[in-house]
């Protein structure tokens, strides 16, 4: 909608915005808590895991890294 409509009103604001994310965060990390820690040390290899593949990807795609590599060459 943003796209095709940029200057439409935004009829829904979220009440207390800055109540509502942190809150959202705090449950998160609760739920990710009151798992056992086997699962809890499965999602940190997946997201571990994750991080550098998208590190990876990122750095060998990168117009920044793409010009470096132009300059030593």
């Amino acid at each position: 909608m943003r796209v095709r409509a940029p200057d439409a009103p935004r009829r829904f604001r979220t009440p207390l915005p800055w109540v509502v994310g942190i809150g959202g965060i705090f449950g998160c990390l609760y739920l990710l808590y009151s798992l056992p820690f086997q699962t809890q040390k499965f999602f940190l290899y997946a997201h571990v895991v994750g991080l550098v593949i998208y590190l990876a990807y990122g750095r060998a795609r990168s117009v920044a890294g793409a010009q470096a590599s132009a300059r030593e060459a």
